[in-house]
């Protein structure tokens, strides 16, 4: 098994055949449907542009399953080394691209914590933003005030259920459909799980807050207790 380190691996790879056969245009244009064609066909441009796209949302998924950002860009070279072992071999074209990198991606971490995976420690600058859907979220102060440090802390606490869709509805930035047809799960599942999920992380991210509103929510309950006596 090839192991790959460094953004830049997968587009430095040797022993790829040198084709350009498509004359569409810009590559960056193209539907990942057609990346996909081109690619089995080692077009080079079709190659670089599923990396550029692809390649940050991988890489923050990894980030938010295992709190360490050069493990991330590890795995992350590692889900796209593995996309060209399955060009090269013929294999069937993916129904969804993202859903396949983001699938191969959480094979990879799971034989990471199964001590399957061999990381080479290597040193990347840590993750400089934090991707997630227009929703209000427990990330999205994560530069002005918590440190990361308290945010993998708290990632850590979850079960691998919840983290797994942190990770993907946060990470990879999937929609509540995209992340449940990658774990296999229903999209009420999916609800379920990231409710929960962000319950326990504003818990243990701001516990001060959290009591504030469990104190004011009793108290209403209180004060409507005794309209209805």
């Amino acid at each position: 098994m090839l192991y790959c380190s460094g953004r830049y691996a997968y587009t430095q790879m040797t022993h790829l055949p040198q084709t350009t056969t498509h004359e569409k245009g810009n590559p960056l244009t193209w539907p990942d449907e057609e990346l996909v064609r081109q690619a089995q066909r080692f077009d080079q441009r079709a190659l670089a542009t599923i990396h550029q796209r692809y390649f940050d949302p991988v890489y923050n998924y990894a980030l938010y399953r295992t709190s360490d950002p050069s493990l991330a860009d590890d795995i992350a070279s590692e889900v796209f080394v593995r996309f060209l072992e399955a060009m090269r071999a013929q294999k069937t074209a993916p129904r969804s691209l993202r859903a396949w990198l983001l699938g191969t991606a959480s094979h990879i971490v799971a034989d990471y914590y199964r001590g399957e995976y061999r990381h080479e420690t290597i040193q990347v600058d840590d993750i400089q933003h934090w991707p997630t859907p227009e929703e209000e979220s427990p990330f999205a102060t994560i530069e002005s005030g918590i440190q990361r440090e308290a945010l993998y802390e708290a990632l850590d606490r979850l079960t691998e259920a919840q983290r797994e869709v942190v990770a993907l509805r946060f990470g990879a930035a999937l929609s509540v459909k995209e992340t449940a047809r990658v774990m296999g799960k229903t999209t009420g599942a999916v609800k379920l799980l990231q409710f929960r999920a962000l319950a326990n992380l504003r818990k243990w991210l701001w516990p001060d807050h959290t009591r504030q509103d469990e104190g004011q929510e009793k108290a209403g309950q209180s004060r409507g207790t005794t309209r209805d006596e």
